[in-house]
């Protein structure tokens, strides 16, 4: 079994959540929020955070409604 890390964001219009994890034991870890305005992050952050995890995957969460359909949100963290 390969061990793989990951780095995930929650994106978001203010902040984006920041949490890094790996596959060998399935958990993950809060790390500091970006703050963002109206969506858009400081990208030398973003930058920083792949240059010193150096993570195998990057993950994006998908902002859903309550009932599994996409939100508003849902095209800006694709986007992302």
């Amino acid at each position: 079994m390969t061990v793989k890390s990951l780095l995930a964001f929650d994106y978001g219009t203010k902040n984006i959540g920041v949490a890094t994890g790996q596959t060998l034991t399935r958990s993950a870890n809060a790390q500091a929020q970006l703050k963002a305005k109206d969506g858009i992050p400081d990208w030398s952050q973003i930058e920083k955070l792949l240059k010193d995890w150096q993570p195998d995957l990057v993950l994006v969460g998908l902002p859903l409604n309550m009932d599994g359909s996409e939100s508003e949100l849902s095209a800006r963290a694709r986007k992302f």
